[in-house]
């Protein structure tokens, strides 16, 4: 696991072929502790098929960006980040919008794309009057 620190706000956690994904909940956890005003993480394209609810601890987190990756669902645990301005969702295999989501009421920008979900831009604006 390659854990590249590029501020004390922003993290990029990119696996290795053989790393074992059970450690992420473990790393969310140290960096809770390390670094709690975190405003930036990224775990784009490393074939997750589940976040750990550890990453409900990262409550100052304003992006979320775990795009390319395998997820078909969320945590519940993402409600706790009230902070999140902007969640990056693309390329994954979502059938069904995860409803966790209409929880953020910060939220302003959500990717979707290539996913297999059919879900309206007018039903989700409508959920989250914040969405741009």
């Amino acid at each position: 696991m390659n854990i590249r620190i590029i501020s004390k706000t922003k993290i990029q956690i990119v696996f290795e072929e053989d790393d074992d994904f059970d450690k992420l909940s473990e790393v969310l956890c140290m960096i809770c502790c390390y670094y709690p005003r975190l405003k930036e993480l990224c775990l784009t394209g490393n074939r997750l098929k589940e976040l750990p609810n550890s990453i409900g601890c990262l409550k100052h987190l304003k992006v979320l960006e775990v795009g390319a990756n395998s997820l078909t669902s969320l945590p519940a645990s993402i409600s706790n980040l009230k902070n999140l301005k902007r969640l990056d969702l693309h390329y994954n295999e979502f059938t069904e919008l995860p409803e966790v989501i209409f929880q953020l009421k910060k939220l302003k920008y959500l990717h979707l794309e290539l996913n297999p979900v059919k879900v309206s831009e007018k039903y989700v604006r409508k959920k989250l009057p914040s969405i741009k």
